[in-house]
């Protein structure tokens, strides 16, 4: 009886590596694939805001959700939604929301959302966040690590000058708007600290105030 286990254990782990042997994937990705490898960073962040970002907002998390999950089990919550550039490197998450009582000053965007203070810059954006959180591109993808910078900065470019750039105007008269961003979170943290800064990734006034100078203190 036990040899015949071994021969049926023997014949399934045959036939799965028989399997993986003779997978191919389908056409369509691995032509994109090809595809992108040609394309410079700026093409690239063309290609995948232009063809992911639906997804990446259906997929992002609520503050409260993220919270949550931060408090009861920080680890989980960063094996599956979590993003980092290495080890010991902060963890970017997509987060979205409606924020309510928006003010605008210094050159940002200042709300309270579930207890928690945070800011949009408009002026002075920066850093990977934006590039780590969305999940769209891999070090190893990249020939150097000059492209894979290029593209942080292309990123965040396309965000000041698309995504803040298209509401700069009214930013004073914003009191509620929808987001989706990138927000950081320390290795260690057991929650979103306080002044987090958002990279937005959609950017949507929903409200104004009627007299932009009566903003909330």
């Amino acid at each position: 009886m036990n040899n015949v286990i071994k021969y049926l254990i023997f014949a399934l782990l045959f036939l799965v590596a028989l399997w993986f042997s003779f997978y191919t994937e389908p056409l369509r990705v691995r032509k994109e694939r090809e595809a992108l490898k040609q394309y410079n960073p700026e093409q690239l962040v063309e290609h995948y805001w232009t063809t992911r970002l639906s997804n990446l907002e259906a997929n992002a998390l609520g503050v409260d959700e993220l919270k949550s999950a931060l408090a009861s089990d920080a680890q989980a919550i960063r094996q599956k939604s979590g993003h980092v550039l290495g080890i010991g490197s902060n963890v970017c998450y997509v987060i979205k929301g409606d924020a309510e009582n928006v003010r605008y000053f210094d050159d940002a965007f200042h709300f309270v959302f579930h207890g928690t203070k945070f800011t949009i810059p408009a002026k002075y954006i920066f850093g990977n966040t934006a590039r780590e959180a969305c999940g769209w591109f891999h070090i190893d993808d990249f020939q150097n690590t000059m492209d894979f910078n290029a593209v942080s900065a292309c990123i965040n470019q396309r965000i000041k000058e698309q995504v803040v750039g298209a509401v700069i105007d009214q930013a004073a008269s914003i009191s509620k708007l929808h987001f989706c961003a990138a927000v950081e979170v320390a290795p260690d943290e057991r929650g979103i600290r306080d002044m987090s800064k958002l990279y937005p990734y959609i950017l949507v006034p929903i409200e104004f105030y009627p007299d932009p100078s009566n903003q909330p203190q």
